[in-house]
């Protein structure tokens, strides 16, 4: 507990992490809490500045370089506006889809060239998104909890609660894809669980 190397090294795997998949980033977060969660005192609280600094330290090559390309501050890459777009959009349900070319509201002209055409882009999706969030705070949160019970499901069971379907039973499947969510995640695990013992019984 007195040896700060291991803060350092998970404070340096985490910004290269970040420099390869930038949603790594929220991985911060998490960490964090845990550390503080367990107890909070001045060992701990410094433990996870450690982390930090050196999630930062790791990070800002990368960014200065990014600065001295673009003239603005991106964080890893240019593609943060639309993959934060593609889940925050009127219709998205949670997926990932790729913009229409003939829609307006998602795909921009771009009026500037070469390399600022990167910014200009990301720029556009990241504006989009944000105002559909802001507009929509309700949807927006039922979209992300949708979506994490997504991530965390053993399979994409679309087939148990569609768009079509929800809805006709007020009490069965409310309008809400967090909740269908929920429920595929559930059905999810349960298949999982037979499909271990079904090959289990076998062996």
């Amino acid at each position: 507990n007195n040896n700060y190397s291991r803060y350092i090294l998970i404070g340096i795997t985490l910004g290269l992490l970040s420099l390869t998949r930038a949603a790594s980033l929220s991985f911060i977060v998490p960490i964090l809490v845990c550390f503080l969660w367990r107890r909070i005192n001045i060992k701990s609280v410094v433990q996870g500045l450690i982390i930090v600094l050196f999630f930062v330290l790791t990070l800002s090559p990368w960014v200065i370089r990014n600065y001295k390309v673009y003239n603005q501050f991106v964080p890893i890459y240019t593609d943060g506006g639309i993959s934060f777009w593609a889940g925050n959009y009127p219709g998205s349900g949670g997926s990932y889809n790729v913009p229409k070319a003939d829609d307006p509201n998602q795909s921009p002209i771009l009026k500037s060239e070469g390399i600022n055409q990167e910014i200009e882009y990301d720029n556009f999706y990241y504006n989009q998104a944000k105002t559909y969030v802001i507009n929509n705070p309700i949807e927006a949160l039922d979209i992300d909890i949708r979506k994490i019970f997504n991530t965390f499901s053993t399979y994409r069971a679309y087939v148990l609660n569609t768009t079509s379907e929800r809805g006709e039973w007020p009490i069965a499947r409310p309008k809400s894809l967090g909740i269908d969510a929920f429920m595929e995640f559930l059905v999810s695990y349960q298949f999982a669980f037979f499909s271990v013992f079904f090959i289990l019984s076998l062996t």
